[in-house]
């Protein structure tokens, strides 16, 4: 029995994705770190949180930057 997991129109987030899916490889890189230390500005000034719990993080750089900014 195939389940919809079987099917070639789901996404799957394996090493190819991160090695083409996101325009340049989605790793550390200043590129990455640049655009996530952006959002996590945004986060931090306009909704000031505390804390955050990010499910399903990747490879955790907007966990980093917002722990960087005291969240």
């Amino acid at each position: 029995m195939s389940s919809s997991l079987d099917s070639p129109s789901v996404l799957r987030f394996d090493a190819n994705y991160y090695a083409t899916g996101c325009g340049i490889p989605y790793e550390r890189n200043a590129a990455w770190l640049a655009f996530f230390a952006a959002i996590a500005d945004r986060i931090v000034d306009e909704i000031g949180p505390r804390t955050v719990l990010d499910a399903g993080c990747a490879m955790g750089f907007l966990v980093e930057a917002l722990r960087e900014r005291g969240v």
